[in-house]
């Protein structure tokens, strides 16, 4: 592929100056343009002498321009889309960077590692990589020069775009007792591994484990060697991959390495070395079965000697992900917190580090579309303080009582809760470091405002408060911003149910048609077609009975089906494709659940949760909601009926629900009853309501300490 021809100019002194690549001047404004023709555009944005923030994006599309006359530029974003809205972080690399105090600072991208340092070395760009940086610049310095080149690459290398076949093989007992296997393995004893990748690949695997008894980790073995982690007679406790280029560059995209290990009768969530976005669109993509862990660096418990492993490679040359991006601005909110005594409070601007901390004071302007509420968890209490507004003058604590939790929800002026538009990303300090960041948001508008604003440390996508209760918190830092979410979606749908011809088969190999629902006791296919014509298909497939995988995807706009008319229907997964090819998680929604065991499953869906609440609001939709799941099914339970639906949305429904009766609605985090409490409705929703209020307690715990059980007599 090839460097892409774009117009940049900027603005000093009044005038206007071009420039190809490179220059070095100071200047006020920066403008960048790009044809309309491309599949692509730039959205860049700057931040000014004397600002304390960044002016609003602008689009390489449009005749417009970042910064502001008379202020000269200090740091410089640029950002590259597809032209349906799809954020890239590879297949179009913009190489950027500033001339600052003399010197050249390192390159910045809107890239991914791996796509950065494949460019440079291609193109022979000199100078230094910043890979983790948003933007070029210094804070607080004005840029003398900058320097941009936009770049369309096909692909890293020679990869399979599927799943890739190492060789791996486990010890046991000693250095003579081998046993290869197959993606997964269940042993009683593990004391070794052997992973083993192919000479001819761009790419190897370094990979190492934390044994028995050790106080640290063996050392890593690479994948391209005839070598082993692990020690005989020592169990393995943990194991950890990385994937690197051949050229030495560690990779965290293309090469994706999804492993897990058993522990305590269970499978642990997933781990990799590929960032979050890459691993919840594999996870999705090969319908791998159990949860996520985004944040570690090693699979296993610490002291819990592991009895099964299973590792997955993907050689992945998509270009995109399938992140999204928010596009808005932060609100400005006046914060203080107390010490002592109602009479000693200070004022902080975003981040405070003190102790102690015992009350907190968050005020929004009156004129805002919104209001926070919020409350704390003191010393020596066994609940929360009660919530106070935003728009009062009023704090939540209590003098002499440090925090020790903080929980903060949004609300639209009509009182409607919101997790999404509004995002609240706030966090604790305890025991000498920051916690992760907690938000009233969606995990997608988490990781959209973490990525946008570059918000350091991790996120905890599933508490409902920041803090440790039993310890004192001695730092709080909280950000309020108000935008809205640009995710993977097409314009111009109905905005309303689709109709689809669907049908089944059963054991006898006769077609049955059904308009959303149908029951019986024989589904062994599913035939789903859509209209050619639609800006989008589907993909889906089955897994039936008596099956180790999937059937193969199939097409909505083929006559064909997925499933076998000698075995009954177990998982149903269904995608979603703008007609590019680019996978939708917005805009269209199919609504799809099973029926298993006398009871319809939860509704799960190709779309983001907040998609999936709302046209379950909007259509009234009976059930329950599965915003993790990426299949309709229970593994090894047959299914007896099939619900889906499918909606062509423009927008986001905001309509309150109106209790009825004695009642009120609350947005509680999700459990799902699948697999360990099918009987336990009233013991699950009541763990679920418990940690809505803040009380930490699993339904494990819940079940063996509070509920009461007696004896049935047969």
């Amino acid at each position: 592929m090839s460097k892409q021809a774009i117009s940049l100019s900027y603005l000093y002194g009044g005038k206007w100056i071009g420039f190809s690549d490179q220059t070095k001047s100071t200047m006020d404004c920066l403008k960048i343009k790009t044809s309309s023709n491309e599949s692509f555009y730039l959205q860049y944005r700057t931040w000014n002498k004397g600002m304390n923030g960044y002016y609003p994006y602008v689009k390489s599309t449009e005749n417009d321009y970042a910064g502001s006359s008379g202020k000269p530029i200090q740091q410089l974003q640029i950002q590259a889309y597809r032209n349906d809205g799809t954020k890239l972080v590879s297949g179009i690399v913009v190489m950027y960077r500033a001339f600052v105090e003399n010197k050249w600072l390192p390159w910045v991208s809107n890239a991914d590692p791996e796509w950065m340092d494949s460019v440079q070395s291609k193109y022979n760009l000199g100078g230094t990589l910043d890979t983790s940086s948003s933007y070029a610049g210094i804070s607080g310095k004005n840029i003398s020069g900058i320097e941009i080149r936009v770049y369309k690459e096909s692909s890293l290398g020679n990869y399979s775009g599927g799943e890739s076949n190492p060789s791996l093989s486990y010890m046991v007992g000693n250095e003579s007792n081998w046993k290869s296997f197959s993606k997964s393995t269940l042993s009683s004893r593990i004391d070794g591994i052997k992973i083993q990748t192919g000479s001819n690949k761009d790419y190897y695997l370094t990979y190492r484990t934390w044994n028995e008894g050790q106080s640290s980790y063996y050392p890593a073995v690479n994948s391209t060697e005839n070598d082993y982690a692990g020690s005989p007679g020592k169990a393995i406790q943990r194991l950890s991959i990385n994937v690197y280029r051949n050229n030495g560059t560690k990779l965290t995209s293309g090469i994706i390495v999804m492993y897990r290990v058993y522990t305590d009768s269970r499978w642990l969530p997933w781990v990799s070395n590929a960032d979050p976005e890459w691993m919840r669109n594999v996870k999705t993509k090969y319908s791998l079965n159990g949860t996520l862990d985004t944040g570690s660096s090693y699979a296993g418990i610490d002291g819990k000697n592991i009895g099964g492993v299973e590792i997955r490679i993907f050689e992945e040359d998509s270009l995109n992900a399938g992140s999204g991006s928010f596009v808005g601005s932060e609100e400005l909110i006046t914060t203080q917190y107390m010490a002592n005594s109602t009479s000693n409070w200070k004022s902080f601007n975003h981040k405070v580090m003190a102790s102690p901390i015992d009350g907190i004071k968050i005020q929004t302007n009156s004129n805002s579309d919104f209001y926070l509420r919020y409350k704390t968890w003191n010393e020596g209490q066994s609940y929360y303080y009660p919530e106070v507004t935003s728009l009062e003058n009023d704090y939540a604590g209590y003098p002499n009582k440090p925090i020790q939790g903080l929980s903060i929800s949004a609300y639209s002026k009509d009182g409607t809760k919101l997790t999404a538009g509004v995002v609240v990303m706030y966090r604790a300090y305890v025991d000498g470091r920051w916690l992760p960041w907690v938000s009233n948001a969606d995990p997608e508008w988490m990781q959209d405002v973490q990525e946008n604003y570059n918000l350091g440390g991790t996120l905890d996508v599933s508490s409902s408060y920041a803090g440790i209760i039993g310890k004192n918190i001695s730092g709080v830092e909280i950000y309020v911003f108000n935008g809205k979410s640009i995710s993977s979606s097409i314009g111009n749908l109905s905005g309303g149910k689709v109709a689809s011809t669907l049908s089944y088969i059963d054991e006898d190999s006769n077609w049955h048609s059904f308009t959303s629902t149908a029951s019986s006791v024989h589904i062994n296919g599913i035939k789903i077609k859509t209209d050619k014509d639609k800006p989008y298909y589907l993909l889906y497939r089955t897994w039936n009975e008596g099956k180790s995988y999937y059937y193969p995807f199939v097409k909505s706009t083929e006559n064909d089906y997925a499933g076998y008319p000698g075995g009954i229907v177990q998982l149903l997964n269904i995608q979603v494709y703008s007609k590019d090819d680019v996978k939708l998680t917005s805009g269209v929604v199919v609504m799809y659940r099973v029926h298993v065991g006398g009871s319809w499953l939860p509704w799960v869906s190709n779309a983001d949760p907040k998609w999936m609440r709302s046209v379950q609001t909007k259509y009234n939709l009976g059930g329950t909601l599965d915003t993790g799941a990426s299949y309709a099914g229970i593994d090894v339970q047959n299914i007896n009926g099939v619900e889906i639906y499918i909606y062509e949305e423009n927008e986001i429904y905001t309509k309150p629900q109106t209790p009825i009766g004695n009642s009120k609605i609350i947005q509680a985090p999700f459990i799902s009853q699948l697999g360990k409490y099918p009987t336990g409705c009233e013991s699950v929703t009541t763990v679920m309501a418990l940690n809505h209020i803040g009380i930490d307690i699993s339904v494990d715990k819940f079940i063996d300490s509070y509920l009461t059980k007696t004896g049935c007599s047969f």
